[in-house]
């Protein structure tokens, strides 16, 4: 008679996982293998406005980037090395600095303009990246080397110290690390069922020191995807650095926001498919100026951030 409840406890659970009623936990991790190729796509569109001494200004900047994605190798713990190309760039930006402002941004416009016009030069330029199973980006390498190809292949040798600097900004291991992570740092450290939050601390912005504590949910897990929301609580990053601009030194305080957005993954690779995420968030630049007749100035801002993710596989 035991024997008899225990196989039909066993049958009722069995039927219950076939039809859904109970859903196994899944491991969500990346799963690539060696020979593994993908396009991702990043779709960003960026709006910072501010008010200084009466005056608005404004910065948008839309970013479409294309990069080819190539498995190079898998180790034993299971970090991959990722060959990473520049397939696809285009750069639009529309700047409307106030004329008080421009003393601390000058060129601001100008200089915008000289990158987007060399941009064709990273095209099919590569460097590499080792990532973690759990999306933590261990390395980058290649920069040097990146660094040299591109400035090979720059027509306009006038923007080479522009480039340099673009890239040393843009492309170091940190601001990689950060755009990279700003993606791909999501996955829990254990399985997780439908419903299951986790939550992961990640620094998504080096440009602005923000720090964001994000808290996943795992909507649902049928048809090899992962459905995931997440919710963002967006704070300054207390380790950051003032920055120093010529004769000023910049500092960003009171910094709070939120952000939200969904995040579709492959099961079978632990791969996103796609990813939309929207946040906003506020705070005041502090300039201090060495000249004494300047003085402390606070300049608030708003920033409004969307990023579109769309991978696919090769």
């Amino acid at each position: 008679m035991k024997k008899k409840v225990v196989v039909l406890i066993l049958m009722l659970y069995v039927c219950s996982i076939l039809s859904g009623c109970i859903k196994i936990p899944i491991k969500l991790s990346i799963n690539d293998k060696k020979g593994d190729s993908f396009k991702v796509e990043i779709d960003r569109n960026q709006k910072i406005t501010s008010n200084f001494s009466g005056e608005n200004s404004s910065v948008e900047l839309k970013v479409r980037e294309g990069f080819l994605c190539n498995v190079v190798n898998v180790d034993d713990i299971k970090d991959s090395d990722i060959k990473v190309t520049f397939d696809s760039m285009n750069f639009i930006n529309n700047i409307n600095v106030s004329d008080k402002l421009k003393k601390y941004v000058p060129n601001a416009d100008e200089d915008l303009k000289k990158l987007s016009q060399a941009y064709s030069a990273f095209l099919g330029k590569s460097f590499k990246v080792k990532i973690a199973e759990n999306g933590k980006v261990k390395k980058v390498m290649g920069i040097d080397e990146l660094t040299m190809a591109v400035l090979k292949d720059l027509k306009d040798k006038s923007k080479e110290q522009d480039v340099k600097n673009f890239i040393k900004k843009e492309f170091s291991e940190n601001a990689l690390t950060a755009k990279i992570e700003k993606i791909t740092l999501f996955y829990p450290e254990k399985r997780v069922s439908q419903n299951t939050q986790w939550r992961i601390r990640n620094t998504p912005s080096t440009k602005i020191p923000i720090q964001s504590v994000n808290e996943y949910v795992l909507k649902d897990s049928e048809d090899k995807t992962a459905d995931i929301s997440i919710k963002s609580e967006i704070k300054k990053n207390e380790s950051a650095q003032p920055r120093n601009i010529g004769d000023v030194k910049l500092n960003f305080e009171d910094i709070k926001g939120n952000g939200s957005g969904n995040i579709s993954v492959n099961l079978d690779k632990g791969i996103i498919k796609n990813t939309d995420i929207q946040s906003k968030y506020k705070g005041n630049i502090k300039i201090v100026s060495m000249d004494p007749n300047t003085g402390t100035q606070m300049i608030p801002i708003t920033v409004e951030d969307k990023i579109n993710v769309h991978v696919l596989n090769q």
